[in-house]
């Protein structure tokens, strides 16, 4: 009786594990997909039903696996469509058990993705010689494969979903431009949107061969100016003692010269007295180049006031009157009378 139960018992459980083994190797069936189709960009998010997917690994589209696989239940899972060429394809689910058998509502259909609307760029303005960053929003931009700025192409497309993507501006001459992108479904089409603007923020080259002549009330100052086609001119910039200005804003502004102006001489000076300059050449916008400098000390004044002229003498009683025409000299400091 003893072996009968056992017997019986060890039948039992070889019959259990066999039945719990089939359940846990059973193939995956695919009922339905939502939605049936999407962009041949890929990108579509599709809830696929069916049994036993709990487990699921992939699945494929046409036999292009799909991304971001997310099981949610044993009847449903969610998967991310690829990129695949238009036309009708299956959704095979595989687990444990096995892949999918190829079925009537697994079927999904890749359609031309529309053109890629551009709704905004950020941000919408940047050097004209490239460089930028900048970030396109729109919609449709998966399998986006170009970005131009103004017909020329941008570099380092990068999608990062169906509504943006970034580029890296090209060098371009300056002025408004459309972006646009291209994808599988074609090219954007100009819109307000779209307008990037390329601004110059390049200076010419510094002003060389700097030369100082002093007197004692002036500073002739010469150049040369650099070579560069939208050098514009030379803004002066002056302060007193040994430092010259360190920006176009700073000390005391002395002039700004046209593109053929090579030297330029500051009056009305004090003698013996240090000043320096700061020589800006610059662009229209304006770029300012770097600082060319010059210090120098103006002349000791050694040169005395005429004599003065018209001088009349009037006595009255005990008293003398002195008179006489005033000098004209800038620098006059007065009168000694002995």
């Amino acid at each position: 009786m003893r072996k009968l139960t056992a017997v019986l018992i060890c039948l039992l459980l070889t019959v259990t594990v066999s039945q719990t083994a089939d359940a846990a190797v059973a193939a995956p069936t695919v009922t339905a997909v939502a939605p049936t189709s999407g962009s041949a960009a890929g990108g579509t998010v599709v809830t696929v039903t069916g049994t036993n997917l709990l487990g699921a690994t992939k699945a494929t589209f046409g036999g292009t696996a799909g991304t971001a696989v997310t099981v949610v239940s044993a009847t449903q899972l969610k998967v991310t469509s690829p990129a695949h060429a238009t036309g009708v394809v299956d959704i095979q689910v595989t687990t444990g058990g096995g892949t999918s058998v190829v079925a009537t509502a697994d079927k999904y259909t890749y359609t031309t993705p529309p053109p890629p609307p551009v709704t905004a760029v950020a941000p919408t303005s940047g050097s004209a010689a490239g460089g930028t960053v900048v970030t396109v929003t729109g919609t449709n931009l998966l399998g986006a494969t170009k970005a131009t700025f103004g017909g020329t192409a941008g570099t380092a497309v990068t999608v990062v979903s169906a509504t943006q993507l970034k580029v890296t501006s090209p060098a371009h001459a300056t002025g408004v431009v459309d972006i646009q992108v291209t994808t599988g479904g074609g090219t954007s089409v100009v819109a307000t949107a779209d307008k990037y603007t390329l601004v110059d923020v390049t200076p010419p080259a510094p002003v060389t061969a700097v030369s100082a002549a002093a007197a004692t009330t002036t500073v002739r100052l010469s150049w040369t100016n650099p070579t560069d086609p939208d050098f514009a001119g030379v803004l002066i910039r002056r302060s007193a003692g040994p430092m010259p200005p360190t920006s176009p804003s700073a000390g005391s502004l002395v002039t700004d010269t046209a593109a053929s102006g090579v030297s330029f001489t500051d009056n009305g000076l004090s003698p013996s007295t240090q000043y320096s300059y700061a020589l800006f050449a610059h662009d229209g916008v304006p770029n300012y180049a770097s600082a060319a400098t010059k210090t120098v000390t103006t002349s000791a004044d050694v040169t005395p006031p005429a004599v003065p002229a018209g001088v009349t003498v009037e006595v009255r009683d005990s008293a003398v009157k002195l008179s006489w025409n005033p000098n004209t000299e800038t620098d006059l400091a007065g009168y000694e009378v002995f």
